[in-house]
């Protein structure tokens, strides 16, 4: 076999193998997915702010203003509503979707 060939046939093989270890390596980031998605969400509002000071501004004069332990009474109070939220989503989920599909909920001109 002469050389060009196989530097072909090792080139082939590498592809291959980065192949099987792209997937291998999709499969164990898997789990990852969601927390990293949400890291990413929390680096693009840290941006936003970046860009936007006036954003904090306004936000440091409404905690002052409606006094911080009210503040966080209502933070409390919104993370409790949001976990409840989340708790019914996969519940309420077919039932929405349910009643999308409903014949009642369509318009009556086709």
């Amino acid at each position: 076999m002469n050389r060009l060939a196989e530097l072909r046939l090792r080139r082939e093989r590498l592809i291959a193998r980065s192949a099987v270890q792209r997937v291998e390596l999709a499969r164990e980031l898997a789990p990852w997915s969601g927390p990293i998605a949400l890291i990413e969400r929390g680096l693009t509002g840290i941006g936003w702010l970046r860009r936007h000071p006036v954003a904090i501004a306004i936000g440091v004069a409404v905690m002052v203003v409606i006094r911080p332990r009210r503040f966080l009474g209502g933070v409390r109070q919104g993370m409790a509503a949001w976990r409840i939220v989340q708790m019914l989503l996969p519940l309420l989920g077919p039932v929405i979707a349910g009643l999308a599909a409903s014949p009642l909920n369509r318009s009556r001109n086709p």
